[in-house]
């Protein structure tokens, strides 16, 4: 199956530290209803405090669960205005993206 990611970016008004504490909360919330394992095996994420951004794949329903959380709780958080999500590359992985931007 193609990777789907949403890449997430955030301007510099944002602090990465707030973001970080955002993902660990959806990803607690994912584990709520999915169980740690399936998280684990299936949730494939990444934050980046030096590109200002994060990173999921949604391919699987365990990471369209964790991508859907976390916008939620970043748009509640930031404000709906804080923060650009684009789609990556189907065959791209989100460091390839990064690094050719």
């Amino acid at each position: 199956m193609p990777h789907r990611v949403y890449r997430y970016s955030f301007p510099s008004s944002v602090p990465m530290s707030e973001v970080r504490d955002t993902l660990r909360l959806a990803a607690l919330a994912t584990e709520s209803v999915f169980g740690r394992r399936r998280v684990l095996l299936e949730a494939d994420f990444d934050l980046s405090d030096d590109q200002r951004a994060c990173w999921f794949d949604a391919s699987t329903e365990v990471g369209r669960h964790l991508h859907q959380v976390f916008r939620g709780y970043a748009c509640r958080e930031f404000g709906p205005g804080s923060f650009r999500v684009s789609k990556v590359g189907p065959t791209q992985h989100p460091y390839e993206c990064a690094a050719a931007s």
